[in-house]
């Protein structure tokens, strides 16, 4: 919490985790799109942003932050796994691609927003609570899914965009995203 609150000296409003990479291109939501989303939450929220990062993916976490000035910086290096969780925990929310720090968010208890495009949501985010059947809806209440449903190829599970678009990804707008977020944030939306 320290080392937030070091980003963010006297900051009381939401902080929100960003972590835009993913080792395949089909699940990486474009981090333009991620920096827009920052600057988004931070007018309508009044939140400010976190862009996590591992190794290899600072130059995407800093373009991020360097692209929401003031809406969003680049978090300090972590040291591992436990560290992530801990930085992770610091925040009200985390909106991610299907990656490896969504799942440690969620077994951290944080509330996420994560942005599907190759990978089935199905398969990768927790289930709804409670008892299943024909009518319960999927996903859980506070681990929110985007992605473009009107899509055929949605979903697709490849690692290369068969149509060599990810427009699944590509053309997902970030106010869709915000929507999700600011839901979960509990706040009202100030969009137009």
């Amino acid at each position: 919490r320290r080392a937030v609150a070091a980003l963010w000296p006297g900051w009381t409003g939401p902080i929100i985790g960003l972590v835009p990479a993913s080792r395949k291109g089909t699940r990486e939501w474009p981090a333009e799109r991620y920096a827009e989303l920052a600057r988004r939450l931070a007018a309508s929220a009044g939140a400010r942003c976190v862009v996590f990062w591992g190794p290899g993916e600072e130059e995407t976490a800093r373009a991020v932050a360097a692209a929401a000035p003031g809406a969003a910086k680049a978090s300090p290096k972590t040291a591992d796994l436990k560290c992530l969780g801990a930085l992770l925990s610091a925040c009200r929310l985390v909106v991610t691609n299907c990656n490896g720090p969504k799942h440690i968010a969620v077994a951290r208890g944080v509330p996420t927003v994560t942005v599907h495009g190759s990978s089935d949501p199905v398969c990768w985010n927790p289930p709804q609570p409670g008892p299943k059947g024909p009518e319960s809806p999927l996903g859980h209440p506070r681990h929110l899914v985007v992605r473009r449903d009107e899509l055929s190829c949605i979903g697709c599970r490849q690692n290369d965009c068969p149509l060599g678009t990810t427009e699944c990804l590509r053309d997902l707008s970030a106010e869709r995203v915000e929507r999700a977020a600011l839901s979960l944030l509990g706040a009202e939306a100030k969009l137009p």
